[in-house]
């Protein structure tokens, strides 16, 4: 289930990046789509997963050049990049701090 989900979800390229707000920084929405823009990325899937603590999950499928950008501003807005993947490149990353975007 969670395979077929995952195909349909996701393209054949581009990146995933799983983020999560903290609670603290989860009150307050992210502007995901002027991120893109910013970035000149293209959001194509948008999932929102509140956790039991008061953080929420966000699972983020992007396509476009600058997605490093996009994920260093995620960092700034007080979000915890917990999981990045470049499709179609086979880059995995699993940064523990945004310098390591760099």
């Amino acid at each position: 289930m969670f395979k077929a989900l995952y195909l349909i979800l996701t393209s054949s390229a581009g990146s995933i990046v799983i983020s999560k707000k903290r609670l603290q920084a989860s009150q307050a929405d992210h502007d995901y789509v002027g991120l893109c823009l910013k970035h000149g990325c293209r959001l194509q899937t948008l999932l929102k997963h509140p956790k039991p603590n008061g953080s929420v999950m966000y699972y983020l499928c992007l396509k476009g050049q600058n997605v490093d950008a996009f994920i260093r501003d995620l960092w700034a807005m007080s979000s915890q990049v917990v999981w990045t993947e470049r499709i179609n490149d086979g880059i995995k990353l699993i940064p523990s701090s945004p310098n390591e975007m760099l």
